[in-house]
């Protein structure tokens, strides 16, 4: 498998799906992913890793990632199907599993948003804080994306 957690990360049961994507994404650690993304956008002391996508976005920026966001559904209703706004054009909505079959490329790292969740996709491997898997495989593989960053460039050495 391509992808793996950071180093020094150990699962635990909070909210922390978007630190680890971005730990996964920049190629850093777990706690300089965490560090950096309560620091931007300065959580308490009692933040449990909750993350919206301002947050993660800032966050990869910082850490010298660079990306492009492929896609972003605005939670809008077109003719009774959901879709997707890409580069000022709709699409249709996408899965997990759908994308990585169909629409990612080879060797590139993807932070997926799926819903109030946030997986870590490379060669058809999707990582998040329950599970590393094959995207066919993997509990989120039915879920429909809202963002899609592709991850082009890192500081780190996860790429």
């Amino acid at each position: 498998m391509s992808i793996r957690y950071p180093a020094g990360y150990a699962p635990r049961k909070e909210p922390h799906c978007g630190v680890l994507a971005v730990a996964i994404a920049a190629g850093v650690s777990f706690e300089d992913a965490w560090g950096t993304i309560k620091a931007q956008a300065s959580y308490g002391a009692s933040w449990r890793g909750r993350t919206y996508d301002a947050d993660r976005s800032r966050a990869l920026k910082a850490l010298g990632a660079s990306y492009v966001e492929r896609f972003h559904v605005p939670a809008r209703m077109i003719r009774g199907t959901c879709h997707a706004v890409a580069g000022g054009r709709y699409v249709e909505r996408c899965t997990v599993a759908t994308f990585a079959r169909r629409h990612a490329k080879p060797g590139v790292t993807y932070l997926l948003t799926v819903g109030g969740h946030c997986v870590t996709l490379r060669d058809g491997i999707v990582a998040d804080q329950h599970a590393v898997a094959p995207a066919a495989k993997h509990w989120a593989a039915r879920k429909v994306i809202r963002l899609s960053q592709e991850i082009t460039a890192t500081k780190g050495a996860g790429q």
